[in-house]
């Protein structure tokens, strides 16, 4: 914005003096008989008795012409003024954006600015990137179609006021979250997104995006929380996971993992999570050979990875005791959904009855066998999903009714 007031500013300038440099031609450069002509009069011939009469007339116009010159020398300095000052306000701001190199985002969770003065210097850097950022990844998906847009590349309105952004409450006008879901997105998801590197909810779930996630997505936005993108259209492969503070992860087909068993790489990486859904997802081989992938996420709560594309886990579930392999290192789980796998198995006990935060279990069309007995349930599983096992019979507790 600096660099274009000061363009502004200088046609201005420029102007002015072409303006000053007609004036001084017409005043000492050209014959008086043209310059009566420009004057709109004739000038009289030699000898003509009248010749005292327009030479007052020239020179009246030649005063008025000197204190139009002298209007705009005035303009022209005021301009100069501007120009300086708004060179020198440019310079300090320069001095004060740091380097690539010392921008560099910490892989913590951080708010906007910690001070007035960053908030002062920086805010204005931030603003346009993200404007730009946002500018882009409209363009990208197709904006004009969507089935909202309210104030999108209108400048005049805060990025605030565009439809599905919301900003930091801090008053710094930086994107904390963009809920695009369900808004007729086409086209392609652009890596401009990750230019909003303070954003922390990125929603763009049930849209018709035929494009990859950027892998930026999952490298360089460190304070990301939460990915919500399942029936996107996203398509391809899951990039490599690398965001550490990664809270809620949600994914589904055409979108591919390509860790083990066909769980995002290295999702290990994200210590944070508490919520995995990959619901409708191309998931493969061994159960107990996918869960140690998550072992490193103890304080997950909710495992969601129902009804999966293609052929699904085998079983058995794994038994009490069995490690990182199995769901008793995940004591803060609320929801573990697998229907749909192919377990053919008995049904753990300790699943019913020892995962003490438990809320739903869902194991429909596992091929579950075997008895179940009346034994006291887990005290807060409410919701527990049987149907379309034919082989497993039994009774259930009274308490989960």
């Amino acid at each position: 914005p600096d660099d274009w007031r000061c363009d502004r500013a200088m046609m201005s300038r420029r102007v002015l003096l072409l303006l000053f440099s007609t004036v001084c031609f017409l005043q000492h450069c050209l014959p008086p008989s043209i310059l009566g002509a420009q004057m709109g009069t004739q000038t009289p011939p030699l000898g003509s008795s009248d010749t005292h009469t327009h030479m007052t007339g020239i020179t009246s116009r030649l005063r008025a012409l000197s204190q139009r010159r002298a209007h705009l020398l005035s303009q022209v300095a005021d301009v100069d003024r501007q120009i300086k000052q708004l060179e020198h306000e440019r310079s300090l701001l320069a001095s004060k954006v740091p380097n690539k190199s010392s921008h560099r985002p910490s892989s913590a969770v951080v708010q906007p600015f910690s001070s007035a003065s960053d908030r002062s210097v920086n805010t204005v850097v931030h603003n346009m990137t993200e404007l730009l950022a946002l500018e882009a990844i409209y363009k990208a998906a197709d904006g004009p179609i969507w089935l909202t847009q309210d104030n999108w590349l209108n400048r005049s309105i805060p990025v605030c006021q565009w439809f599905g952004v919301t900003c930091w409450p801090d008053h710094s006008g930086l994107v904390y979250r963009l809920d695009l879901e369900d808004n007729g997105l086409t086209g392609t998801l652009s890596r401009a997104v990750c230019e909003l590197s303070l954003m922390q909810e990125l929603l763009i779930s049930r849209n018709s995006l035929s494009s990859s996630l950027p892998a930026c997505v999952m490298s360089s936005m460190p304070n990301l929380l939460i990915l919500n993108a399942p029936e996107s259209g996203l398509q391809g492969a899951v990039p490599s996971m690398a965001l550490s503070n990664l809270q809620m992860l949600s994914l589904s087909w055409p979108m591919v993992g390509t860790g083990k068993g066909g769980m995002p790489l290295d999702i290990g990486v994200a210590t944070k999570l508490l919520s995995i859904q990959l619901t409708q997802f191309r998931l493969r081989g061994n159960l107990s050979d996918a869960i140690m992938e998550l072992s490193s996420l103890t304080g997950l709560q909710v495992l969601d990875l129902n009804r999966p594309i293609g052929p699904g886990f085998t079983g058995p579930l794994p038994p009490a005791g069995f490690g990182k392999g199995g769901f008793e290192q995940f004591m803060n789980l609320t929801t573990l959904s697998l229907s749909y796998h192919h377990l053919n198995c008995k049904l753990p006990s300790y699943l019913l009855t020892h995962m003490t935060q438990l809320q739903s279990l869902d194991l429909q069309a596992t091929g579950l066998y075997g008895h179940l007995s009346p034994t006291p349930m887990s005290p807060k599983l409410s919701s527990l999903g049987l149907a379309d096992n034919p082989e497993l019979g039994g009774l259930l507790h009274a308490s989960l009714f």
